[in-house]
């Protein structure tokens, strides 16, 4: 269960939320029209859960929130050197300039 989480909404201007963990901004979202509708439809459907699933519900979210900032980053590294091959450099570019197929065909306006 959720004890003495760290992750808090620290406020809420307009559209914008600003979530913080021990006094450090962590993210900023501005929420759209969109997400604001997915957030009412939600909260309808968990208004007939129990409070202890309620909690459960809140628990997840809170680590999902922070699994998403650090596997979006260690996957952004992760990218770099990721492309193996054999070929060379010019090899690569003949075979991606051969590949490549043009239809001449007339525009009318």
């Amino acid at each position: 269960m959720l004890k003495n989480s760290a992750l808090r909404i620290a406020e809420t201007v307009g559209d914008n939320v600003k979530f913080v963990s021990n006094k450090n901004i962590i993210f900023e979202i501005k929420m759209t029209i969109t997400d604001k509708h997915i957030i009412e439809s939600y909260s309808k459907l968990f208004e007939g859960l129990n409070p202890l699933t309620k909690i459960e519900l809140i628990e997840k979210l809170t680590k999902s929130l922070k699994k998403d900032k650090k596997s979006k980053e260690s996957e952004f590294l992760k990218s770099f050197g990721a492309f193996d091959s054999d070929k060379s450099a010019e090899e690569l570019i003949k075979e991606i300039r051969e590949s490549r197929k043009f239809r001449n065909k007339d525009l009318e306006f």
